[in-house]
């Protein structure tokens, strides 16, 4: 799986799973996104939202999504939180 693979694999699983606590460890195998790059996935979109590799698929397959700025400890808590929206920037 390349990067690109990663986010999509992410706000995919995310976004059906709104409900669900979140660990990076819970996500990482929930996803099969390595923990690292899951981490390095994240880091890059809270240091830099409006250009990373995130936002971009976000936007390209009509998903939002929101990172909590505290991460959670235990996993009855969120780390991202998405959202699918009814319409894309895909023609």
């Amino acid at each position: 799986m390349n990067e690109v693979d990663h986010c999509i694999a992410l706000l995919s699983w995310v976004s059906k799973n709104r409900d669900v606590g979140q660990t990076f460890r819970s996500l990482s195998e929930a996803t099969g996104i390595p923990e690292r790059t899951l981490r390095d996935i994240l880091d890059d979109a809270v240091e830099d939202s409006l250009d990373c590799m995130l936002r971009e698929v976000a936007d390209d397959f009509g998903y939002q999504y929101y990172i909590y700025k505290k991460r959670p400890k235990r996993s009855d808590k969120k780390i991202i939180d998405v959202v699918k929206r009814s319409f894309t920037n895909n023609y």
